[in-house]
């Protein structure tokens, strides 16, 4: 037998936190606790994992967001949470953890015939003999579908202070348009102004940051202040129904104490267009053109005013005619230096040159 429960918390009687399941297993007759081992092979990862990533992609589509694939994937903890029905295995997601918030807590119910063959009580499936395979191809896809070549040419685009539903929508528009990605760092109080905006950036493959709630410069704060900020900002992103993947600190200061308390990959930049300065499109495309090669580089503008969108109308296909593939940050950290972002690490400067 089996029971699921779904759990919620208030903070300060006002915020939700994101719903998460529990579940357990139990043998009617003994009373014994069971787990996965105890019910199936472990082939039923693999069966779990292919019918969840058709399902939720036919289904959903753009809504999903963030590290999906990873979620899904067969070692995930995922399909370590499920309940058994007569007819069916159901596992369980958590609110925000691959889809908007309206989409609430995910309960996915798998037929059993899935699973045949990965029941213990199955007779065992017949191993097919292992047949070589030819060598991968050097390129390998992202987190979003896309192909990424680590033997060729990448770099990132990055954009602070958004979201504005004028100038972030019309860099937006024209990253579809080439079928390109950016990373957004948006401050907490415009994300919740602009939820939809966030969304959008999250719908179309980018990858989606923090760069805390009002722009406080980090370094001044003390732990319990950053914490502070963290939970605020968070919870903004949680009500958009996107979870930050990585922290930008507000004009790039940091310490140790910031690295100690903000859970999330802290990142700069190498190569500052100075946008916020010159507000001109000419100067923002001699600051790029002036960095040379921009292989494994980081760009660093901002979200916010119409002369960034229209110098990232040029920027973009030119950049691509060059042979650069844009990429998210999270990306090129993996790919070009084959590292998965840790949290509390610092990409600064030095790292992306």
């Amino acid at each position: 037998a089996s029971v699921s429960f779904l759990e919620t918390r208030k903070i300060d009687g006002a915020y939700t936190e994101p719903a998460s399941w529990s579940t357990y297993l139990f043998d009617t007759t003994t009373g014994k606790a069971l787990t996965a081992k105890d019910i199936f092979r472990d082939s039923y990862r693999e069966k779990a994992s292919a019918y969840a990533l058709d399902y939720f992609q036919k289904t959903y589509g753009k809504q999903l967001f963030g590290n999906y694939k990873a979620i899904l994937a067969p070692e995930s903890d995922v399909f370590s949470t499920f309940a058994l029905t007569d007819n069916s295995v159901i596992f369980y997601l958590d609110k925000y953890e691959i889809l908007p918030g309206d989409c609430g807590a995910i309960r996915l119910e798998i037929p059993r015939e899935v699973f045949k063959g990965s029941f213990l009580t199955d007779p065992e499936e017949v191993i097919p003999p292992v047949v070589e395979e030819p060598a991968q191809p050097e390129e390998k896809p992202s987190e979003t579908g896309r192909v990424i070549d680590p033997n060729k040419p990448m770099v990132a685009l990055t954009y602070d202070d958004g979201p504005s539903p004028t100038a972030t929508n019309a860099i937006l528009d024209v990253l579809e348009k080439y079928n390109a990605v950016a990373t957004f760092y948006d401050v907490g109080y415009r994300v919740a102004q602009y939820p939809d905006v966030v969304k959008r950036e999250a719908a179309l493959g980018c990858e989606v940051g923090s760069h805390s709630y009002d722009h406080k410069d980090f370094k001044k704060l003390s732990a319990s202040q950053i914490q502070a900020d963290v939970k605020q900002v968070n919870a903004a992103f949680a009500k958009a129904g996107v979870k930050p993947t990585s922290f930008r600190p507000p004009y790039g200061n940091t310490n140790a104490t910031v690295q100690a308390n903000v859970p999330l990959p802290i990142v700069t930049w190498s190569v500052d267009t100075l946008d916020w300065k010159t507000r001109n499109v000419d100067s923002i495309m001699k600051e790029v053109k002036g960095a040379g090669n921009l292989d494994g580089k980081v760009i660093l503008m901002h979200g916010i005013y119409d002369t960034t969108a229209q110098a990232t109308a040029k920027l973009v296909p030119m950049l691509q005619e060059q042979g650069y593939q844009l990429v998210t940050v999270s990306e090129l950290i993996q790919y070009k230096h084959n590292e998965t972002p840790k949290a509390g690490k610092l990409y600064g400067y030095s790292y992306f040159q």
